[in-house]
C-alpha cells in the first residue's frame, strides 16, 4: 500500500509539470503567432493601405517631356521620382518639387537617343507605370526609326507615316485564312489568286496554302517589280505530302524552286538544275530558299547553305506561280507558306534569321548601330512620306539621320538624296555631305558646302537652319555653314518628304527624281522645327555613341 501511495504522487507531480509545461509552451507559440500574424499580415495591410495612399501614372510623352500624374492619396516628392529609357536611368529636370493628388509634374529628359523606347516611371514604394514612346528633343514633327519593320514605317511622335519601296518585291503571309485571294504584304501589290480548288491549311506560321498535286495552284500576275529582275531571292516554307514525282514550290519564267524526282529539294535556272543535295521528307515543315548573285545560284535548306552553281539569268516577264511549273504541271501536294521574292541576294546570316523566324521577312530591315535600320539599294529603293503641314517648318528647321553608306559607295559624288525635300535637304554631292534650304520655293538654295565622310562606318548628320544660317553637323561637331535667311518655302502639291532618295522633290523634277538614291543604311530620320542647339546635337551624338 505504501508504494502505491509513492507512486500515486509521483504520478500528480508528473502530471503537473508536463500540464505546466504546455502552459508555457502554448504562452511561447500563441506570442509567436501573433507577432507573425502581424507581421506578415499586419504588415500586407499597412502596404495595401500604403499602395493605396501612393500611386503614379504616365498622363503623357511629347517629345522629351514625360508628364506624370500622381494618382495616390499623397503628396509626392519628385525627386524621388525615376524615369527609366528601356531599363536604363534617365537624366531628367522637373517643372514642380511635388505632386499633389491628381496633379501632374512634367520631367523633362536630357541626354538620349532619339526613337521608340520602353519608358517606365517609379516612384516612393516601388509604385509606377510603363508604356512604348517616341521620345525626341523638342520641336520633333516627325521621326522614322523603323523599328515596326514593314511596309509602312511609322511616323514615332505623329501621323506622318512612310511608305517603304525596297527590295522585298513579294511577302505572302497566307495568314487571310478565308477567300481566294493571298495579299501581298509589300507596297507593290502582288497579290496571289487561288486556283483549282487551293485551300487554306495550317502553315508553319499561322496559315498556309494546302494543295491538292493535282490541279491546285496560286497565281501572281506578272508586273514590272518582279520582272527581269537580275539579283534575287526567293524563299518558302513547305511541307510536303507525296513523295517520288517532281513538283515546284515557286517559279517565274526559268526560275523554278521544285523538289525533284529523287525528292531532292534543287534549283533550275539559267537552263540547267542545281541539286541541293538535302533529300526531303513527308511530313516536315522546311526553310528553302535560292540566292542569285549575278554569277552564282546558292540553295539553302533550314537555314544552311547546300549548294551553289555558276549560272546567268533573270526572273523574265511570265506569271509567277505558287504550286505548278507555270505550264499547267508539276502540281505540289503539301502545304506551302511565307513565300516571299527579294530583289537582290540575301546573305547567309539573312538567310538564317529568316529561317529562325519562321515566317517571310522585309530583307530590307537589318541591324543597325542600335536597334533596326534601312538597307537602301542605290538603284530605287527610298522610303516616301506625303506632303502635311507639319512638314513645311516655317522659319527654322533641323534633320537629323545616322547613315552607313555601303562600302561601294564612295560618298563623293553627285548626286545622292538623304533626307529630302522640295526645298530643305541633306544630300550627298561632289566632295561629301551638305544641308540645304530654299526660302524663295528653288530659285536659289543657300547650302553649307561639302563635308567629306568615309564609307562604310556610322555617321551621324544633322543640318539646321536657324533664319540667319544653315549649319551641317558631323558626328556631334559643326563642320560647314553658309549664311541664309527667310522663311523655309513650303513643299508643293504632290511632293514627298524621302529618305535615301530625292524622288519627292517635285519643284526639282527629272533632275532630281528617279536618280538620286543612296545606298547604304539609315538608322533612323527626324525632322524638327526649330534650329537644335550645338550642344543639344553633340548631347544626342553622344548619348547615340555611349
Amino acid at each position: 500500500m505504501r508504494l502505491k501511495g509513492i507512486s500515486g504522487l509521483m504520478v500528480a507531480i508528473f502530471l503537473t509539470l508536463i500540464a505546466v509545461g504546455l502552459a508555457f509552451a502554448f504562452l511561447v507559440f500563441g506570442r509567436s503567432t501573433q507577432e507573425t500574424f502581424e507581421k506578415e499580415v499586419g504588415g500586407g495591410v499597412e502596404g495595401q493601405i500604403s499602395s493605396l495612399q501612393s500611386g503614379l501614372a504616365i498622363a503623357n510623352v511629347n517629345a522629351n517631356n514625360v508628364t506624370v500624374k500622381n494618382t495616390g492619396r499623397t503628396n509626392l516628392d519628385v525627386s524621388k521620382i525615376d524615369v527609366l529609357l528601356d531599363g536604363k536611368k534617365a537624366s531628367t529636370s522637373a517643372t514642380a518639387a511635388t505632386i499633389v493628388p491628381g496633379g501632374t509634374a512634367v520631367l523633362t529628359l536630357t541626354g538620349f537617343v532619339p526613337g521608340v523606347h520602353a519608358v517606365r516611371v517609379t516612384g516612393p514604394g516601388g509604385v509606377g507605370d510603363e508604356g512604348d514612346f517616341g521620345v525626341a528633343p523638342s520641336g520633333v514633327v516627325a521621326l522614322w526609326d523603323f523599328e515596326d519593320e514593314d511596309a509602312n514605317p511609322d511616323d514615332s511622335v505623329g501621323t506622318n507615316n512612310g511608305r517603304l519601296n525596297g527590295s522585298t518585291v513579294l511577302l505572302l503571309h497566307f495568314d487571310e485564312g478565308a477567300g481566294t485571294k493571298a495579299y501581298d504584304s509589300t507596297n507593290y501589290k502582288n497579290d496571289g489568286t487561288f486556283v483549282n480548288n487551293a485551300l487554306w491549311g495550317a502553315g508553319v506560321s499561322g496559315n498556309g496554302v494546302k494543295l491538292d498535286g493535282v490541279a491546285a495552284s496560286i497565281t501572281v500576275p506578272n508586273s514590272p517589280s518582279v520582272n527581269n529582275i537580275g539579283l534575287f531571292t526567293t524563299e518558302a516554307w513547305f511541307r510536303w505530302d507525296a513523295q517520288g514525282v517532281s513538283q515546284v514550290l515557286v517559279t517565274k519564267s526559268d526560275a523554278h524552286l521544285y523538289i525533284s524526282g529523287a525528292n531532292v529539294l534543287s534549283s533550275y535556272f539559267g537552263g540547267s538544275p542545281c541539286a541541293s543535295g538535302v533529300s526531303i521528307s513527308r511530313g516536315a515543315w522546311y526553310h528553302s530558299a535560292v540566292t542569285f548573285d549575278g554569277t552564282n545560284v546558292r540553295i539553302y535548306v533550314n537555314g544552311d547553305l547546300k549548294a551553289t552553281c555558276a549560272r546567268t539569268g533573270n526572273t523574265g516577264t511570265a506569271n509567277l506561280f505558287v504550286g505548278q511549273n507555270g505550264i499547267g504541271g508539276q502540281f505540289f501536294n503539301g502545304t506551302i507558306d511565307e513565300v516571299a521574292i527579294h530583289g537582290r541576294a540575301l546573305s547567309a546570316d539573312e538567310v538564317g534569321s529568316h529561317y529562325d523566324a519562321k515566317r517571310a521577312l522585309f530583307s530590307e530591315y537589318v541591324k543597325g548601330f542600335a536597334g533596326t535600320a534601312v538597307r537602301f539599294d542605290g538603284v530605287n529603293d527610298d522610303v516616301e512620306v506625303p506632303k502635311s503641314a507639319a512638314l513645311d517648318p516655317g522659319a527654322q528647321v533641323s534633320l537629323e539621320t545616322w547613315i552607313k553608306s555601303d562600302p561601294s559607295n564612295p560618298m563623293n559624288t553627285c548626286c545622292q538624296g538623304l533626307v529630302s525635300t522640295d526645298f530643305y535637304n541633306i544630300g550627298v554631292s561632289t566632295g561629301g555631305v551638305y544641308f540645304a534650304i530654299s526660302s524663295n520655293s528653288g530659285a536659289s538654295y543657300p547650302f553649307t558646302g561639302t563635308v567629306a565622310v568615309s564609307s562604310g562606318v556610322w555617321h551621324h548628320i544633322v543640318g539646321t537652319y536657324d533664319g540667319t544660317a544653315v549649319r551641317l553637323y558631323v558626328d556631334g561637331a559643326q563642320a560647314a555653314s553658309a549664311p541664309a535667311s527667310g522663311a523655309v518655302s513650303p513643299m508643293m502639291a504632290n511632293s514627298f518628304l524621302t529618305v535615301a532618295s530625292e524622288d519627292g522633290r517635285t519643284a526639282c523634277g527629272a533632275q532630281c527624281i528617279g536618280v538620286r538614291y543612296f545606298r547604304g543604311d539609315v538608322q533612323y530620320a527626324a525632322v524638327y522645327n526649330r534650329a537644335l542647339s550645338a550642344q543639344e546635337i553633340k548631347s544626342i551624338y553622344d548619348a547615340s555613341t555611349a
